[in-house]
């Protein structure tokens, strides 16, 4: 679950629970980056959403940092 395991190996601690009966299927990551490679259009779609999700995480971490800056010059 997360196309971010699919490409870099880590553990995740998520859960996820389906609210119906549902069958799932096993991706490796092998095939997918060879799905990749073959598909590059698809490539550059998951390399487009992955930026986005950095943008707004620098963006959200910026703020954090702008907040705790605050925080210290108010002390």
């Amino acid at each position: 679950i997360g196309e971010l395991a699919l490409l870099i190996p880590s553990e995740r601690a998520l859960t996820a629970i389906a609210e119906t009966e549902c069958r799932l299927m096993t991706v490796s990551r092998t095939v997918v980056k060879r799905a990749l490679v073959q598909f590059p259009e698809t490539a550059m779609r998951v390399q487009k959403m992955l930026s986005g999700r950095l943008t707004e995480l620098n963006a959200g971490l910026s703020a954090v940092a702008g907040m705790l800056e605050e925080i210290d010059r108010s002390s």
